[in-house]
C-alpha cells in the first residue's frame, strides 16, 4: 500500500473511533499516524507541509497522552522556516503548539498572523482561526478581544458584500453568540435580529 493511501486509511479509521469516543480502540491508529508523520517530516524530501502535519498531530492526536507539545512546537518552528507568509496554515499549527506550551502572547501572535493572511469570505480555515483566538482570549478573561475578533470580521465583510450577503449574516450570528456568551443578551439582540433577517432573505422556503 502506498504511503500516501496508508496514511488516508489509518486516519480515517481514527476519525471514526475518535468520533463514536472510543478512544483506547484509536490508540493503535494515532501510534501508526504518528509514525508515518514522523517518517515523513523526516525524509529528505519533508518540506513546510510534512512538517506541519505531523506539528500538528503531535500536538492535537487523541488519545491526549500520546501527544508531545514540545516535540510539536519544535517541529512547527522548522515548518515555519520553510514556509512563506501566505502559508497560514503553519502559522495556525505554529499557534497551538505555542498554546500548548503555556506561551500565550506568542500563540495569539501567530493565530492573529494566520487569520490575517485568509480572505475574509467565510471558509473553515478562517472559522478555525477564529474559534481558536476566541478561545484563548475568552480562557485568559479577555471577553472584548474575544468580541472583536467578530467584529473585525463584520466590519471587513461589510466593506466588501451587499448588506444582505450570507457572510454578514454569519458574522453576526458569531458575534452575537459571542456576546450571549459573555452575558449581554442586549447587545446581541440587534446582531442576531440583522442575521434572522438576512437568513430569511436569503433562504425565505427555509426559514419561517
Amino acid at each position: 500500500m502506498g504511503e500516501p493511501l496508508k496514511f488516508n486509511y489509518t486516519r480515517d479509521n481514527l476519525r471514526c473511533l475518535v468520533g463514536q469516543g472510543k478512544i483506547d480502540q484509536a490508540r493503535v491508529f494515532t501510534e501508526e499516524l504518528l509514525a508515518l508523520r514522523r517518517k515523513a517530516a523526516e525524509s529528505t524530501e519533508a518540506d513546510a507541509y510534512k512538517l506541519n502535519c505531523y506539528a500538528y498531530d503531535l500536538i492535537m492526536m487523541e488519545p491526549a497522552d500520546l501527544r508531545d507539545a514540545p516535540l510539536g512546537l519544535a517541529v512547527a518552528l522548522q515548518a515555519f522556516q520553510l514556509s512563506p507568509p501566505e502559508y497560514h496554515y503553519n502559522r495556525y499549527t505554529l499557534g497551538l503548539a505555542y498554546r500548548a506550551n503555556g506561551q500565550i502572547d506568542a500563540a495569539i501572535e501567530m493565530l492573529e498572523r494566520a487569520l490575517a493572511q485568509v480572505t475574509v469570505e467565510m471558509s473553515e480555515d478562517r472559522m478555525k482561526y477564529e474559534r481558536a483566538l476566541v478561545s484563548i482570549f475568552e480562557q485568559t478573561g479577555n471577553n472584548a478581544a474575544a468580541e472583536d475578533v467578530y467584529r473585525e470580521t463584520l466590519r471587513l465583510r461589510r466593506e466588501v458584500f451587499p448588506a444582505d450577503h450570507a457572510d454578514i449574516a454569519q458574522s453576526l450570528l458569531r458575534l452575537g453568540e459571542t456576546l450571549l456568551r459573555h452575558g449581554r443578551p442586549a447587545d446581541a439582540e440587534p446582531l442576531l435580529t440583522e442575521a434572522l433577517a438576512i437568513r430569511k432573505k436569503r433562504l425565505p422556503n427555509t426559514i419561517g
